[in-house]
């Protein structure tokens, strides 16, 4: 009996000392719940105090769809998230006193693990917080300065540039260059704020990704200015090539063939695969390079198949008339009579601006047109060859009883250099 009675003294004096801790515990968990009620109301009627749920859906950051449909008992998507950070405080106050609670019923094992968790969050808590600081202000700068450039930009009306770096003839459906100026200055001040809150985290993983987009982010401005400079210069070059050839097609391509080459080199610049990249461009160009053969080749076909014919009509009338194809003086002395035709063409622009020797050219070509017609008599037997020889003389408005005269003029030229000009 006196050990049941031992033993049962005991348990009701362990209760009896363990009322005190519960007690302890039960009051500060009753704490716990006070404060962390205060902090909810606080957090969630502060937000809507201030207006952040308007802000939200004015930034289009939540949707409020439910608010304007009539249905009761619904809330907006801005009211349900600022709740949940007003629960999230709430649950967070209780973690914080989860240690004390455990340490007024004398759970040391369980305590401890979650003391130390609390202080590594608690030494944390300010990097963090800093870093959101460094962040939220960055990003405020970052949009604050684009928007300063964007202005001022369109203050100067440089959109009137914009068919510069765009593809399309419609500059109002391409890149605005304010817009597009504005977003690159946001976006390079933001990088650089997002770095530097990685940085104050000092986690490593993050400072890692910190260092890659500082190192990376010159070959991504340098791959921006290769590539605005392909796009203004293939739209420059395509102008220029319109108003000299008139060609729209020809234009186009040139223009195509500089912005595929700009594209090229910005993805090389990037260091974007440059193996696959050299190789496309090649096959690119090779392929280039065939089109305009085959197309030169087909289209050309007509052309070639005129300079042979011409060609061959030359042999034959070389043939049928021995002295077409005898030359006296080279190249450009030819004594049959279709050389002399194209050199009369030079020679009449020299007899027109030698007016004071008509008199004595109009004699002379009399006496060789009787000379010439009584050598076409003789030799030319063939109607049609005459036929053939009078049209041509009269389209190049070169007549054959001038032919003697010329050769005249060329001996007495080579005489006196001095008349060659």
């Amino acid at each position: 009996m006196n050990n049941v009675w031992g033993t049962f003294k005991g348990a009701i004096e362990t209760i009896v000392n363990f009322i005190p801790n519960l007690i302890s515990a039960i009051l500060l968990l009753l704490l716990a719940w006070i404060i962390a009620v205060v902090v909810k109301n606080i957090i969630v009627k502060g937000l809507n105090a201030l207006g952040v749920d308007k802000w939200l859906e004015r930034k289009g950051l939540v949707n409020n769809n439910h608010a304007h449909d009539g249905h009761k008992g619904k809330r907006s998507e801005s009211e349900g998230l600022i709740r949940t950070l007003g629960k999230l405080a709430y649950f967070l106050v209780f973690l914080l006193f989860l240690p004390p609670v455990f340490d007024a019923l004398g759970m040391k094992s369980v305590s401890e693990p979650i003391k130390g968790m609390m202080n590594s969050v608690f030494e944390f808590a300010p990097k963090i917080i800093v870093a959101i600081v460094i962040l939220v202000l960055g990003l405020f700068i970052a949009k604050m300065l684009g928007t300063l450039v964007k202005n001022l930009l369109a203050s100067l009306n440089v959109s009137r540039f914009n068919h510069y770096v765009n593809f399309g003839n419609n500059s109002r459906e391409g890149i605005d260059i304010p817009e597009a100026a504005g977003w690159v200055i946001t976006t390079l001040i933001g990088l650089f704020f997002v770095v530097q809150a990685l940085t104050t985290v000092n986690l490593e993983i993050l400072n890692g990704i910190g260092k890659a987009i500082i190192g990376y982010l010159p070959l991504v401005i340098s791959g921006i200015i290769i590539l605005g400079l392909g796009l203004i210069g293939g739209n420059i070059l395509a102008k220029l090539v319109r108003r000299a050839t008139g060609h729209t097609l020809l234009a186009q391509v040139v223009k195509y063939l500089l912005i595929i080459v700009a594209v090229f080199m910005t993805l090389d610049q990037l260091n974007f695969a440059q193996s696959i990249v050299n190789v496309a461009f090649l096959l690119i160009l090779g392929a280039v390079a065939v089109a305009f053969a085959i197309a030169f080749g087909i289209g050309g076909r007509g052309f070639a198949e005129k300079q042979l014919n011409s060609l061959s009509n030359r042999i034959e009338e070389d043939k049928r008339n021995p002295d077409y194809g005898n030359y006296d003086d080279g190249l450009f002395g030819s004594k049959s009579k279709q050389a002399n035709h194209a050199q009369g063409n030079h020679q009449d622009n020299y007899d027109y601006t030698n007016h004071n020797h008509s008199d004595f050219d109009q004699t002379h070509v009399d006496h060789s047109h009787s000379h010439d017609q009584f050598e076409h008599s003789e030799f030319d037997a063939d109607q049609r060859e005459i036929e053939r020889r009078e049209a041509e003389q009269k389209s190049n408005y070169v007549k054959d009883e001038d032919i003697e005269e010329r050769r005249e003029q060329r001996r007495e030229r080579r005489r006196d250099p001095r008349d060659r000009y």
